[in-house]
């Protein structure tokens, strides 16, 4: 089994990826459930849509940036990568914090690429639908994602609002992912 890391404030979390067979068709299954973390940590992927505001950041975390990771360290480079809903939104910050890493480039030279790769969809028209976080929730557990992407801290909250000088507007993961994909649906 595959183990990969993530990074959480004050330490790394571990991730555990799974494969399952479902016909033709390979499934890949992230799970925190491991002795090497602690037990609150252990209990993210414990229920979909689960748990408090805390855990609901933590789980799209786990589902952006070690979807993301997890697909690369088994040697899959997606040409296109297709968000489905704004859950995985993170998946296009940690694209563009990687390509940065691999190439030197600034946030502006990687994200173009990485946006004209991504492909937005939601199912949901109602406003319970889209996640929204607390910025202060925000900063606190994608700091280090958002010093990789080299953004400072209202850089990175107006990815994710659709008024981005309103301090109060809250983070919404589809705001995100519409902002992040060059098509959306």
């Amino acid at each position: 089994h595959l183990t990969l890391e993530i990074e959480f404030p004050q330490r790394k979390l571990k991730v555990r990826v799974w494969t399952a067979r479902a016909g033709h068709i390979t499934l890949f299954l992230l799970d925190t459930n491991i002795p090497d973390n602690s037990d609150a940590d252990r209990a993210i992927t414990h229920q979909l849509y689960g748990g408090d505001q805390e855990t609901r950041i933590r789980q799209e975390v786990v589902l952006g940036m070690g979807g993301l990771r997890a697909l690369h360290a088994l040697g899959h480079d997606p040409v296109v990568c297709h968000l489905n809903e704004g859950h995985s939104a993170f998946a296009a910050l940690e694209a563009i914090a990687t390509r940065m890493e691999a190439t030197g480039y600034s946030y502006e030279q990687s994200a173009l690429p990485i946006m004209e790769s991504i492909v937005f969809t939601t199912h949901t028209p109602v406003e319970a639908g889209h996640d929204r976080f607390a910025p202060a929730e925000v900063l606190h557990h994608l700091r280090p994602l958002r010093e990789r992407l080299g953004l400072d801290e209202h850089q990175f909250l107006a990815l994710g609002r659709v008024h981005p000088e309103n301090p109060n507007e809250e983070f919404c993961m589809s705001v995100l992912a519409i902002k992040l994909a060059a098509r959306t649906n």
